[in-house]
């Protein structure tokens, strides 16, 4: 999932809203179409005494396992191939996976009823494929899903992906085994019509966003809109009119976007939008029943020179700003897509502050950002087809692909390549998902995410 770190002086200057989000534990989206058997093995829950991920990268630390709630189980645990970190003794430990193959891990109960075990893959440092067929296009829901030129990803904490597809025009759901199903829209029709999931059109949806209830945003970049498809599998226009563009701020109702790109959810009621087409950053407040206002609050949409520019307050201009993401201290990352650059967004109450990270213009567009856990800026740039990694000294390196070397090739880190990287979100496990649009496909990247 995208980091969910929120700025509290950007929380304490919201527009006036109230929601009902009280409680922000992630939630899956029930698909629109439950009824459907392409899934249904990817839907069933385990009875498996031990909850635990059945596959983990190697080395990786704060892995947790865990006896079924309601089992009444307390374990004395152990491991092969791994190191138990904490609570060897009760009903939870965690652990650090150890080398690639296999792992187990064994409850031994303390009542004397058993032994419980459970086996784990643990894979090595690389690119792999989660869903779709490498460079082939189309749409096909199941375990062996065709795409057409996906462009972003949101991650649940069940690691069930969203990827919105601008050319099927849909949005689809993709199980951590790779099955998929289609959610919202109609494959190939065009529209804007809201309403029921699978009966709702959209015309370029190309961002998305969870709220950690079950809503899943939607920046539908052609008709210039923001949409919200509700947990129970209506899709609503929260900001904007079909095909209206326009800068204005106020009501959802009134306001206009023009090519929005991305969009960040930053606290219950509150977005961030990157208006790529007016050069700035815009602020969604957002009810329980859908209502929503909009603020521009970094960048200058009158000024016919977009161009990349740090400062404070109206001093600061963007040039395509495409995607935010939290900087873990209460900022914003902005993949500023025109200028090459990634910017870091900071407000000091509501005057807002940019500074350019890395060098500026290192980058061949830009179109997302994350965070790892050791503070490194993860850049997915599509035009170079390779994931950058801006290390907190500020320098920059390429940590997979290979510049303008832009195939598809799946492995290991040296050796692996991709088409053109548009998205990069953290998973709950520490992993990366990638969406590849010119290779049509949503990957993983496993890397050392634990040590500088």
């Amino acid at each position: 999932m995208k980091q969910r770190f929120v700025a509290a002086s950007l929380v304490s200057g919201l527009l006036s809203a109230t929601t009902s989000c009280s409680d922000a534990r992630p939630v899956s989206l029930v698909s629109a179409d439950a009824g459907s058997s392409l899934c249904a093995t990817s839907r069933a829950t385990t009875e498996a005494i031990i909850v635990v991920p059945s596959v983990v990268t190697m080395r990786r630390r704060g892995l947790h396992a865990k006896v079924r709630p309601g089992s009444g189980l307390t374990c004395q645990w152990s491991m092969i191939n791994g190191e138990i970190t904490s609570g060897t003794h009760g009903t939870e430990i965690s652990f650090t996976a150890g080398e690639p193959g296999t792992a187990t891990i064994a409850c031994d109960a303390a009542d004397g009823s058993g032994r419980q075990e459970r086996e784990i893959e643990v894979r090595p440092y690389g690119l792999e494929l989660i869903a779709g067929q490498p460079s082939v296009s189309g749409h096909r829901d199941g375990l062996h899903a065709l795409f057409h030129e996906p462009r972003a990803a949101d991650v649940d904490a069940d690691g069930i992906i969203y990827v919105p597809e601008p050319m099927n025009r849909d949005v689809r759901k993709v199980w951590p085994d790779g099955c998929t199903e289609t959610i919202a829209g109609a494959p190939g029709v065009l529209g804007a019509e809201d309403g029921p999931a699978l009966q709702a059109r959209f015309s370029k949806p190309v961002g998305v966003a969870l709220d950690g209830e079950g809503n899943l945003f939607i920046i539908d970049e052609r008709n210039a809109t923001l949409r919200v498809l509700t947990r129970e599998g209506v899709v609503r226009t929260l900001v904007g009119r079909a095909e209206e563009v326009g800068s204005q701020d106020g009501d959802g109702t009134v306001a206009r976007l023009r090519i929005p790109t991305g969009v960040y959810f930053v606290s219950p009621g509150m977005l961030l939008v990157g208006d790529y087409g007016n050069n700035v950053i815009r602020r969604v407040a957002y009810t329980s029943d859908w209502t929503a206002r909009v603020e521009t609050v970094a960048g200058d949409a009158s000024d016919p020179n977009p161009r990349a520019q740090d400062g404070e307050g109206a001093a600061i201009r963007f040039w395509g700003p495409h995607d935010v993401t939290p900087d873990g201290q209460g900022g914003f990352l902005v993949a500023d897509n025109g200028a090459r650059s990634v910017r870091r967004l900071t407000f000091n109450g509501q005057l807002p502050r940019v500074t350019t990270l890395g060098t500026r213009g290192a980058f061949h567009w830009p179109r997302d950002v994350a965070l790892d856990p050791q503070g490194r800026v993860l850049v997915a740039e599509s035009g170079s087809g390779v994931v950058s990694l801006i290390s907190p000294d500020q320098s920059v390196s390429v940590l997979v692909g290979a510049r303008d070397d832009k195939r598809l090739v799946l492995g290991n880190l040296a050796s692996a390549r991709m088409s053109g990287p548009t998205s990069i979100t953290m998973d709950a496990l520490g992993d990366f998902v990638l969406v590849d649009a010119g290779a049509h496909v949503v990957l993983r990247l496993r890397y050392n995410t634990d040590e500088p």
